[in-house]
């Protein structure tokens, strides 16, 4: 009810920068990329390609695989509250709270279940990975619906470039870079507040662009015997450069920071749920998260046909279950590597991709280390695209605690083979292994 008599207002000033589509014009843009998944189009039709941000990028029409897209203009259209509400009412994926909590919830895709589903699907944001080591599902809350600029759906197709995880497929996020300012907010019952910032300045050789949005609910209903109400509050920010000091030399730089705290309900028993007791007082979990992400890159353009992408993220993360007095930490460094060949019919990449992954749980301990070298190749041929591509990646997982200690070490390997056959403008015949 709080997201249905919201009021909801909006304040544009200047511009928010142009559509993704309107972006994505030619095949490689004079100038570097400013990063490893920033969209591009691979040819000119009278109407606009939505472009796929893969490692090589492809049309949508023209992929080799299946895929949903939403851009920021559909995503505005669903009026949903946050990421994980599209995701549920827009698209094919499911999601579910984990224990009841909103702002840390599993997923399905291509039906693995909403148990452990979330462990077979990549997610990223701008190219890092949410997935955890752990069996902590990806934090999407971290990231505004409102600064969102495309959510791309890669089904069954994406272990070769993405790894370890990537059974289901993957689920691509990509973020907007603002111009301008521009001002969101609404209010609703329940003492539910949201305000959001978007600001962003761009020029010839420099662009740099950030936001901040505060949300705060004061709950439904008492969770606890002393008037606690199932009240939550989240807080975003973040702040991303481009600078291109030469026509072909492009470099990155962004931070950004969340916390969250939300209060839930345990459960009801199932007898209770039958005799109607759906406001039986059982107590609650209070939950407190916090990240801290810094991404930093570069991308050269060595000449027409190549061009060399450096990406590097270091992440700082809790979880705080107040209730119990447990407390995890997390410290997650990742790097993404990769050099790109691309004339008019033919483009391949190979890249290195390496995972450093802690967990201090207090009484136990978590590491997780993750080698991936790859390689993949995509062949136009007037209406056909041939695709194929190669993966070996090597883990190694430890486990300590007081009583147990365990260690696996994994060799991974994924084939991709793809083919598509572009009918016309809207449609394709595609198959992919």
């Amino acid at each position: 009810m709080a997201a249905i008599l919201a009021l909801n207002t909006t304040i544009a000033i200047a511009s928010e920068g142009q559509s993704v589509l309107d972006n994505e014009k030619q095949l490689y843009a004079p100038k570097a990329e400013s990063s490893s998944e920033t969209s591009e189009v691979l040819e000119e039709t009278s109407t606009p390609a939505v472009v796929i941000s893969k490692k090589i990028k492809v049309s949508e029409v023209g992929a080799p695989f299946a895929s949903e897209i939403y851009t920021k203009k559909e995503i505005e259209k669903s009026h949903s509250k946050d990421i994980y509400e599209f995701l549920n009412t827009q698209t094919s994926i499911s999601t579910l709270p984990v224990y009841g909590n909103p702002f840390s919830q599993k997923m399905d895709m291509r039906g693995y279940g909403l148990g452990d589903g979330y462990q077979n699907t990549v997610i990223s944001v701008n190219g890092r990975r949410l997935n955890n080591i752990d069996m902590s599902p990806q934090l999407l809350s971290s990231i505004p619906l409102e600064s969102i600029e495309k959510v791309e759906i890669i089904k069954g197709s994406g272990s070769v470039e993405y790894g370890d995880g990537a059974n289901a497929g993957v689920i691509n996020i990509i973020t907007k870079e603002y111009e301008g300012a521009v001002i969101r907010s609404y209010v609703g019952d329940n003492g539910l507040k949201f305000g959001s910032l978007g600001l962003g300045i761009k020029e010839e050789k420099f662009s740099i662009s950030g936001y901040i949005d505060d949300y705060s609910h004061d709950g439904f209903k008492d969770v606890a015997t002393d008037g606690t109400k199932d009240e939550s509050w989240s807080r975003n920010k973040s702040i991303s450069a481009i600078l291109t000091p030469i026509d072909d030399l492009t470099f990155n730089i962004s931070k950004s920071f969340s916390k969250m705290n939300v209060n839930y309900s345990n459960a009801l028993t199932y007898a209770e749920y039958k005799n109607g007791d759906l406001d039986k007082i059982k107590g609650y979990t209070e939950q407190y998260f916090s990240s801290n992400v810094l991404n930093v890159g570069a991308n050269y353009k060595i000449n027409q046909k190549f061009s060399l992408d450096a990406q590097f993220f270091d992440e700082d993360k809790v979880s705080d279950f107040v209730s119990y007095n447990s407390r995890s930490t997390y410290d997650y460094k990742s790097f993404d590597t990769k050099l790109l060949y691309s004339d008019t019919s033919f483009k391949a990449l190979v890249g290195i991709q390496g995972f450093d992954g802690q967990r201090d749980g207090g009484s136990n301990k978590t590491s997780k280390e993750n080698l991936g070298v790859y390689a993949k190749a995509d062949y136009l041929f007037n209406q056909h695209t041939f695709s194929t591509g190669v993966r070996d990646e090597k883990v190694n997982y430890t486990y300590k605690s007081a009583t147990q200690h365990l260690d696996s070490d994994t060799s991974l390997q994924a084939y991709d083979v793809g083919y598509n056959y572009k009918i016309n403008a809207k449609t394709a015949f595609f198959t992919n292994f």
